[in-house]
């Protein structure tokens, strides 16, 4: 429930639609702020990690399928094989990263939470599956339809 005194911020950076009885076109917009809240917003990281959870929890442990369900529930089409090569070595260098960061925590210097404000797993495969689902949902396939 929206009131019209109190837009959501959010939905103004994606040109919301003004609730006033006389507006007769919606402005229509690409500008940096909405790149920049599906890169760092906080509600897109938080939906990144739930979906690379229900990805893990669907498609089991090997990351080929987890990349083909990935691409499967933000594309709705399978990837194609540079795509999935390239997203399997993206998870495979990404948990070791995470690997890294959460074993030594005192060398990132808190880089680690700053990645993944306000929700995180201890989980490195998560996080790295987090962040390539993170990186599929701000992606123009995603974003625009044509």
């Amino acid at each position: 429930q929206v009131r019209r005194s109190r837009p959501l911020g959010t939905l103004s950076t994606f040109d919301m639609a003004m609730p006033e009885p006389n507006c007769t076109i919606r402005s229509s917009s690409t500008v940096a702020p909405q790149a920049l809240m599906m890169m760092n917003g906080r509600f897109i990281r938080s939906q990144s990690i739930d979906m690379a959870e229900r990805i893990k929890r669907d498609a089991g442990d090997e990351l080929a399928a987890q990349v083909v369900l990935a691409w499967q529930l933000v594309y709705s089409r399978d990837p194609l094989e540079p795509e999935r090569a390239a997203a399997i070595q993206l998870l495979e260098q990404l948990a070791e990263l995470f690997r890294e960061a959460i074993a030594n925590p005192e060398k990132e210097a808190g880089s680690a939470d700053n990645l993944t404000e306000p929700k995180t797993s201890e989980d490195p495969l998560i996080e790295a599956l987090a962040t390539l689902c993170q990186a599929l949902i701000g992606s123009n396939e995603f974003l625009y339809v044509r």
